[in-house]
């Protein structure tokens, strides 16, 4: 499964990782269930900017909360692309499914500038400029 993260400029979602863990058997019935019929897309909307490829792609429906354990400079995912290296997106390293987050829409999930900050933010500090 891949997260989105809504551009602050544009009606984009772009991916910031990859979420395999954090996941109960329950919880994943529960999507299966969810992600059916009309929800599933027959190809990736023009509006995901990502260089994933899964299996399927699914309408932007739900906000889950994740947790990881800090920001990479990313060739795959495009969060904040151009923000903090000019043509590399940030991701979330080792990302894990907390929380389904109801009271929230996605257009409201995190933005391409609070993705940067948090990567600024950081306690370790890496070169992107290679």
């Amino acid at each position: 499964m891949v997260m989105e993260e809504k551009q602050d400029d544009a009606e984009d979602f772009q991916s910031v990782c990859h979420v395999m863990s954090g996941f109960t058997d329950s919880f994943y019935n529960e999507m299966k269930e969810f992600y059916s019929g009309d929800r599933i897309l027959a190809k990736r909307p023009a509006y995901y900017q990502t260089a994933e490829v899964p299996d399927m792609w699914f309408s932007p429906e739900l906000v889950w909360q994740i947790r990881g354990a800090d920001f990479t400079v990313s060739p795959v995912h495009q969060a904040a692309i151009g923000l903090v290296n000019p043509s590399r997106g940030i991701s979330m390293r080792f990302p894990r499914f907390i929380r389904s987050v109801t009271d929230r829409i996605p257009e409201e999930c995190t933005t391409a500038a609070n993705i940067a900050e948090m990567f600024r933010l950081q306690t370790r500090k890496m070169d992107v400029t290679v």
